[in-house]
């Protein structure tokens, strides 16, 4: 919880959460998708004013 919990006001990897709390992109995936289901955690999409962006 405290690795996405660092990562506030920036875009999240799933490699650099996997590296942060040792644990492989797929098992990290799951866990996220519990977080999820249970409302703790939310994705978020990026947003920007740019249209190319």
């Amino acid at each position: 919880m405290q690795a996405p919990a660092f990562q506030i006001g920036n875009q999240v990897s799933y490699n650099k959460l996997g590296r942060m709390s040792g644990l492989n992109n797929e098992t990290l995936e799951k866990y996220i998708a519990i977080l999820e289901k249970v409302f703790i955690v939310f994705r978020l999409g990026a947003f920007s004013r740019n249209l190319r962006n």
